[in-house]
């Protein structure tokens, strides 16, 4: 069973790795946003659209039936997610999340566990703002 928190960015963990002290060095970082730890991961809560204030999002991938109630008893099911049964998004809170995301990855009635990484605003592109500035 694999959870992927700790490994959505390796080459900005291999960057901070090497130079800690550097602001540059957290490449996630965007001014202004409340931000959280999660497993190593810097979780931004705004883009967890699916979950109320103080919870974030797991996405979880189950292998049966089973793992489709263990999931949904971690936390409140936030939305259904195709129509076989497997894939759920949950909300927990955002300080419990790490060891709801442990708790389902020790089950093995589950495939794979993640926080939700969508975006709820996806973020100009760089330059964009120029373009648009010649174009007018």
């Amino acid at each position: 069973m694999k959870t992927f928190a700790a490994a959505a960015l390796p080459a900005a963990a291999s960057t901070r790795a090497r130079d800690s002290s550097s602001a540059s060095a957290d490449i996630g970082a965007r001014a202004g946003e409340r931000s959280v730890s999660i497993k190593g991961q810097t979780v931004y809560p705004a883009d967890h659209v699916l979950a109320p204030d103080g919870y974030v999002t797991l996405l979880v991938t189950t292998r049966d039936a089973e793992g489709g109630r263990h999931a949904r008893a971690v936390g409140r099911q936030a939305a259904d997610i195709g129509d076989n049964g497997r894939y759920y998004a949950v909300n927990v809170l955002e300080g419990e999340a790490a060891a709801k995301m442990d708790e389902l990855a020790a089950d093995g009635h589950i495939l794979f566990v993640e926080l939700d990484q969508r975006m709820a605003v996806p973020p100009a592109p760089y330059g964009i703002g120029m373009v648009l500035e010649d174009a007018a």
